[in-house]
């Protein structure tokens, strides 16, 4: 199911006592949670409370949902990864989705979409998902316009392509920039494409984002030209080194599922620009190079942590290296 038709659901009234959420999308999840509990409290108080599995037992998560409050109040828990919970806790869990109390709200969030662990499996047949990865790159739009729409912003659809194709990794990585823009701009009604490149911040992201594209392209020169620009300008190849490897995770799950998308739990993930051009980069890279890309990318990871070494080098090394294998 949609967040949207979720959304909708909730609107006219229609709740569920356990919600299962998939996807690591912050926003959406936090969206989700805020208008549930708007619906769910009829009083302005919220008992909302978090269960971690990596501070509590699952002993102990279980006992606070089952509590039958004396006074039967309200409370809505949510439980972040319960994938995690092992033995009876699991078992114990999946028999209060099957029957659980009327007087409180369960969330289930899951972040790794893809996790196909004996209790997620459980929990998707008692209960109907509701999905919150980072949307596609129509939808993201949409969400462009409705956060330009509640800073009472006016733009043209260059200025919400741009932000897309700049901020779209994530839905909270989107809204946030916008805010950040809207508040620079303050004074101004309508924003437009000048006024964002005045933003030197957002420059410097649609820069890394060209040099991926150009990575991808396996062009040499291209690469080379950009890369080079951005450790002048103060950047370092820290700050590429995660987009680089989310790309090469990409390219490789692409390859691996021969020719599908699979979604699944990035440490950095990439925008939509660079998303929907990973079938032809997958065409230009063979295996061993991408094993190799990986490998070196984890090479200077712990490089950089343990030695001083010039960002500028390894980086026109790690160019040279990947582009021209064969």
């Amino acid at each position: 199911m949609t967040i949207k038709d979720a959304i909708r659901k909730i609107k006219f009234g229609t709740l569920e006592s356990v919600y299962l959420l998939r996807g690591d999308d912050q926003f959406l999840q936090t969206f989700f949670i805020e208008k549930l509990a708007k619906k769910f409290f009829t009083k302005n108080e919220f008992n909302k409370t978090w269960l971690s599995t990596d501070e509590l037992t699952g002993n102990e998560i279980i006992d606070k949902i089952s509590t039958i409050d004396l006074f039967h109040t309200q409370k809505l828990f949510i439980i972040k990864n319960p994938n995690k919970l092992k033995g009876n806790s699991a078992k114990d869990l999946i028999l209060y989705c099957k029957s659980p109390l009327q007087t409180n709200m369960l969330i289930l969030i899951i972040d790794d979409f893809s996790d196909r662990s004996y209790i997620s499996k459980k929990l998707q047949n008692i209960l109907e998902p509701i999905f919150v990865s980072s949307p596609f790159e129509n939808e993201m739009k949409k969400w462009a316009i409705y956060f330009f729409k509640i800073e009472k912003k006016i733009v043209k659809n260059d200025v919400v392509d741009f932000m897309v194709e700049i901020a779209g990794d994530s839905v909270f990585h989107l809204k946030n920039e916008i805010e950040k823009i809207s508040i620079w701009l303050n004074n101004k009604n309508e924003i437009t494409i000048d006024d964002l490149n005045q933003f030197s911040d957002l420059n410097r992201q649609r820069q890394r984002w060209e040099f991926l594209s150009a990575i991808g392209e396996c062009d040499l020169k291209k690469s080379i030209s950009i890369g080079k620009i951005m450790i002048t300008m103060n950047d370092n190849f820290i700050s590429i080194l995660y987009p680089l490897t989310s790309l090469f995770q990409e390219i490789l799950f692409y390859k691996i599922n021969n020719g599908t998308f699979n979604n699944f739990n990035r440490y950095v993930p990439i925008p939509p620009s660079i998303k929907r051009q990973i079938p032809r980069f997958a065409k230009l890279y063979n295996k061993n190079q991408i094993a190799y890309a990986l490998k070196y990318l984890g090479d200077i990871d712990k490089k950089q942590k343990t030695s001083f070494c010039s960002h500028e080098t390894e980086l026109l090394q790690f160019i040279n290296g990947v582009i021209n294998k064969n």
